[in-house]
């Protein structure tokens, strides 16, 4: 018998995961936007600084993204569960955004992070019409 997600040993641990990531976010999101809208009690090297760490905060969360993207192609090129175009994008996708990450100044990072969140609109419309077929079939 499997155990719930809710009642797993790790669960609490992937939950404190969560939450730390939800309020570095929140924190991020805090700091850009006291810097884009200048508060009246910051100063500009501090506005600077907080628009900095926030631009660095993003261009971070671009590894997170290329290694989901990495592994979810992959294991659509391993399955073939979906077409193999579908896993090639992904991987190219991933790569891009790893590699764009290290030159996080330049406006190169555009192509490949617009390409992963296509990819994730084209798996999920993807994903719905199996579901829908699915369920028509069992009428």
């Amino acid at each position: 018998m499997t155990e719930s997600l809710l009642t797993a040993p790790e669960a609490p641990v992937q939950a404190a995961g969560h939450w730390a990531r939800v309020s570095r976010t929140t924190g991020l999101i805090g700091l850009t936007t006291a810097a884009a809208y200048g508060a009246a009690d910051i100063e500009p090297g501090l506005a600077s600084y907080a628009f900095d760490v926030g631009n660095l905060g993003f261009a971070n969360a671009w590894l997170a993204l290329a290694s989901f993207a990495v592994a979810a192609g992959w294991l659509v090129l391993d399955t073939r569960v979906l077409g193999p175009w579908l896993g090639w994008w992904a991987v190219v996708a991933g790569v891009g955004l790893v590699l764009c990450r290290f030159h996080w100044t330049s406006e190169a990072w555009f192509a490949p992070y617009f390409l992963f969140w296509i990819w994730v609109i084209v798996v999920s419309v993807q994903l719905i019409r199996s579901r829908a077929i699915l369920d028509g079939q069992r009428s």
